[in-house]
């Protein structure tokens, strides 16, 4: 729900603080309340609303909720018309990084300052969507993150005209990825313009999100709505943009070991957080295990695996059934170094260690969290869903995988 202060009489509520000096520190004073209660006081119940600044006594009759219990909920916004471009407006003007496009406010494009189309080396990602969800999307353009960003009207997916206009305005030579949510309007316009940019010559993919769990398995082709999923998906196609940009310029590509240890670092300063700090401590314990060799060998590779699961465990705290990325590594390290042994060939053997990992994350559904953030949701609301940084290890390790295959014997018929 949402009033407008036109309603209340007032184009603008301006409070003007200043600074008291307390025991506790400094805290700031409102010096200029008085037009506000007054307002305030034609709207809500007069025992809502204290009769002076000063006055703090309440005069409540029973049952009745305080003032900000009564306000809960609601937004002070000028028109309701004008709301998404006052939003955009506010943040170009809050940040000098951003802009917005030409046709503004007709077309509602948010795009980094630093980027010009034509001459643009890097794959400009651009979402978008209704507004009324805020920050998202234009809240998320900038370095790391996107492009662009194409705002609709209040819970309405953005036209076609905009959507285009911001391809035009941001994609280089190399292309241009779309990253929308699951909803039929999105699909559609953010298709439309992908199909027509597509036929002026532009390079475009288009990924879906689709993360909402809380609805149940998909009927027929509408399927789950992409919600908060989908800035992750921003920050993971970027991380690893990073990763490419720092091989071209960083790794020692003819150095295993040391390009191993130049990805820990890439993935540390890019993801952040905890599985950042794990993913460093991963490839270097590799890096430390394959630099002592001169010519590494595939059984090389199995120890220096089963040396990175080993620090994980050892810094992290966590084994295996403890429902972490390591119930789908150490089934891989397993059948990696059974199927060595056995005499299978090396990249048999990495295929069908990276089956292993797949199955092993898909084997967390069954397990109790006892570590990492799933330990704090209640066991019920994680059954039959497996562990994300599981799944992620699997993903990674079976790219690895695939990758070598087609390397070496070619692509899979």
């Amino acid at each position: 729900m949402s009033f407008h202060l036109a309603t209340l009489g007032v184009s603008r509520i301006k409070i003007i603080h200043t600074s008291t000096r307390t025991s506790k520190g400094t805290r700031p004073q409102p010096t200029e309340t008085g037009d506000l209660l007054r307002t305030a006081r034609r709207f809500f119940p007069q025992s809502l609303v204290p009769s002076s600044a000063g006055d703090r006594r309440s005069t409540r009759r029973r049952g009745e909720p305080p003032l900000a219990m009564a306000l809960q909920g609601k937004k002070l916004i000028n028109n309701p018309d004008d709301v998404v471009t006052e939003f955009i407006e506010g943040l170009v003007e809050t940040y000098p990084g951003l802009q917005y496009l030409d046709g503004f406010p007709q077309i509602k494009v948010v795009l980094r300052a630093d980027v010009v189309g034509g001459a643009y080396d890097k794959v400009a990602v651009i979402s978008g969507g209704g507004s009324g969800h805020e920050p998202a999307h234009a809240g998320f353009v900038g370095p790391g993150m996107l492009t662009a960003a194409v705002s609709g009207d209040v819970f309405a997916s953005p036209p076609v005209d905009s959507i285009l206009a911001a391809i035009r305005a941001v994609t280089g030579t190399m292309g241009c990825l779309l990253i929308i949510k699951n909803y039929t309007g999105d699909r559609l316009n953010f298709g439309l313009a992908a199909e027509q940019a597509k036929s002026e010559g532009y390079k475009i993919e288009m990924v879906i999100v689709g993360d909402d769990c809380a609805l149940p398995p998909p009927r027929g082709i509408a399927g789950r709505r992409g919600l908060a999923g989908t800035i992750l998906v921003h920050k993971m196609y970027r991380g690893a943009t990073a990763i490419l940009e720092d091989m071209k310029t960083r790794y020692p590509m003819n150095d295993a070991a040391g390009t191993i240890n130049e990805i820990g670092a890439t993935i540390r300063k890019v993801m952040g957080g905890t599985s950042g700090i794990l993913y460093d401590i991963l490839c270097k314990a590799a890096y430390t295990s394959l630099k002592q060799n001169t010519t590494i060998t595939a059984y090389d590779w199995a120890d220096a695996l089963e040396a990175s699961i080993a620090a994980v465990s050892k810094y992290g705290g966590a084994s295996a059934g403890y429902r972490t990325m390591l119930d789908a590594l150490i089934p891989a390290s397993t059948v990696l170094k059974q199927a060595l042994k056995a005499g299978d060939d090396p990249v048999t053997a990495f295929i069908a260690s990276s089956e292993a990992a797949s199955a092993g994350a898909e084997s967390t559904k069954q397990m109790q969290a006892k570590a990492g953030r799933s330990s704090y949701i209640a066991p019920e609301h994680l059954a039959s869903v497996p562990d994300p940084g599981a799944v992620a290890a699997a993903a990674w390790y079976r790219a690895a995988a695939l990758s070598v295959k087609n390397k070496l014997h070619g692509s899979e018929s």
